[in-house]
C-alpha cells in the first residue's frame, strides 16, 4: 500500500516536472522571439536597413555581441561578415572610404598595421598600390598628400617621382606639379593625344598632340582691324580675343596679332619650328617652337599678340603686356607660358603668346597660378 502511494507521488512529481519543463522551454521560445524582434527593431531604424539581410545581421551580432547596431549594419551591408575575417574596430572605418573593396580587406589591416595610418588613408593607398611599393609612410608621403592638387591616381608615380629624384630635393608643390604635367613621363612619346572633345579646354603640349590632318571646324577670317596679314581663329576665341582689343583700347593700349600668329596648320607649323631649330639648334629652338602636331597654334585657340601705345608717347611695351596678363582672365584668356614656369611648360616665357580656355578656367588659373598643363591635369582629366 505504501509503495502505490510513493508511485503515485512520484507520477505527480514527474507530471509536474514536464510542465514546468515544457512551460521554461516556451518561455526560452518566446524570449529567442522576443530577443529576435528586439534586435531586428534596433536594426530597422538604422540608415541602410534592408530587411532581407536580417538573418545575416542577427548572425553577426551573435558572433560580435559588442558590436555597435550602426556600426554591424555597415560592415554587413558591405560583406564583412561573410569573410573570414575576425571583427575588428577598424572594419567600418575601411567600409566608409572612398575606393573600398571587400576582397582588399586583409590588405588594408596590414597595412594599417604597418604605417597606423587612418582608415581612409589606408583604403587610399591601398587602392592605388602604394602597399606594394618600397615607399616608407610618413611626413613626406603625408604632406604630397595634403597638397592641394594631390591626385590620388598619380600616387604611384609621385613616389616614383620623388624616389628617382631625391637628390634633387624637390618641395612638395614642385613635385607633385611636374608628376601632373606629366614630367614623369617621356615627352613626344605617343602616349597621350588631345582630346578635340573637350573644345576650348583641349590641352596640347609636349605630351600631347594633334594629328597632321586636324583642322579646326569654325575658323573665321581675322579682321584686318585687328591682324594685317591674314590670321585665322576659332570663332569663339576671336570673339573674345575682340573684346580684350576693346578694353585694351580703352586703357590706352593698340593691341592686334603678330602678322598671321592665329592658326597655324600643321605643315606651317613644320616650317616655324625648322627655322627656329636652325637658328638656335634642337635644344634651344624646342624652347621657342612646338614640333608639328604638338602646337597650340593649330588648335586656333591661341594667339600671339603685340601692344603698343596709341600715343606712342613714353610707351613702356613691358607695362602694355603686363597690362595684358593682368586683364586677359576676364575675357578667357591666359598666357599660356609664364615666366617662372619654363621647367614644367617646355618654353621660355612667351609674354604675347595668350591663349583661350574660357572665363571659368581663366580666372581659376589667374587666382591660383597654375599652368593650364596642371589645370587640365586637376579640373578636366578628372571628370
Amino acid at each position: 500500500m505504501k509503495s502505490i502511494k510513493i508511485k503515485k507521488i512520484l507520477v505527480i512529481v514527474l507530471a509536474v516536472l514536464v510542465l514546468l519543463s515544457g512551460s521554461f522551454i516556451g518561455y526560452r521560445v518566446i524570449s529567442e522571439q522576443q530577443r529576435r524582434k528586439q534586435l531586428i527593431a534596433a536594426f530597422s531604424s538604422e540608415p541602410g536597413y534592408e530587411s532581407s539581410l536580417n538573418e545575416r545581421y542577427l548572425a553577426y551580432h551573435d558572433r560580435n555581441e559588442g558590436v555597435d547596431i550602426a556600426e554591424l549594419l555597415v560592415l554587413v551591408n558591405a560583406g564583412i561578415d561573410q569573410l573570414e575575417i575576425e571583427y575588428d574596430r577598424r572594419l567600418a572605418g575601411f567600409v566608409k572610404a572612398e575606393g573600398f573593396k571587400p576582397e582588399e580587406v586583409q590588405r588594408y589591416l596590414d597595412y594599417s598595421n604597418r604605417t597606423k595610418a587612418d582608415e581612409a588613408t589606408v583604403v587610399g593607398l591601398v587602392s592605388h598600390g602604394v602597399d606594394q611599393l618600397d615607399v616608407e609612410y610618413g611626413d613626406r608621403l603625408i604632406a604630397i598628400m595634403n597638397d592641394p592638387y594631390f591626385l590620388w591616381n598619380r600616387i604611384g608615380r609621385y613616389c616614383e617621382y620623388d624616389s628617382e629624384h631625391d637628390g634633387d630635393q624637390l618641395n612638395v608643390r614642385s613635385l607633385v606639379e611636374r608628376v601632373n604635367c606629366n614630367l614623369d613621363m617621356i615627352p613626344k612619346n605617343g602616349d597621350f593625344h588631345a582630346d578635340p572633345a573637350k573644345g576650348k579646354q583641349i590641352l596640347v603640349n609636349n605630351y600631347y598632340d594633334l594629328a597632321e590632318e586636324y583642322v579646326p571646324t569654325n575658323l573665321v577670317d581675322v579682321d584686318k582691324a585687328y591682324s594685317s596679314k591674314g590670321a585665322r581663329m576659332d570663332a569663339e576665341a576671336y570673339e573674345h580675343l575682340v573684346e580684350l582689343i576693346s578694353e585694351a583700347r580703352r586703357a590706352g593700349l593698340k593691341v592686334t596679332i603678330y602678322g598671321d600668329n592665329g592658326y597655324r596648320s600643321y605643315s606651317y607649323q613644320a616650317t616655324v619650328y625648322d627655322y627656329y631649330v636652325k637658328m638656335l639648334g634642337r635644344e634651344d629652338g624646342e624652347k621657342r617652337a612646338a614640333q608639328p602636331g604638338y602646337s597650340e597654334h593649330q588648335t586656333g585657340l591661341a594667339a600671339d599678340l603685340t601692344v603698343s601705345n596709341i600715343s606712342y608717347k613714353g610707351y613702356n611695351q613691358a607695362k602694355g603686356f603686363k597690362w595684358l596678363a593682368d586683364n586677359c582672365h576676364k575675357f578667357g584668356y591666359i598666357v599660356r607660358y609664364p615666366d617662372d614656369k619654363t621647367d614644367v611648360t617646355g618654353y621660355t616665357y612667351e609674354r604675347w603668346h595668350f591663349r583661350y580656355v574660357g572665363v571659368e578656367a581663366a580666372s581659376v588659373i589667374h587666382e591660383t597660378g597654375l599652368t593650364f598643363d596642371e589645370y587640365y591635369a586637376f579640373y578636366i582629366e578628372q571628370e
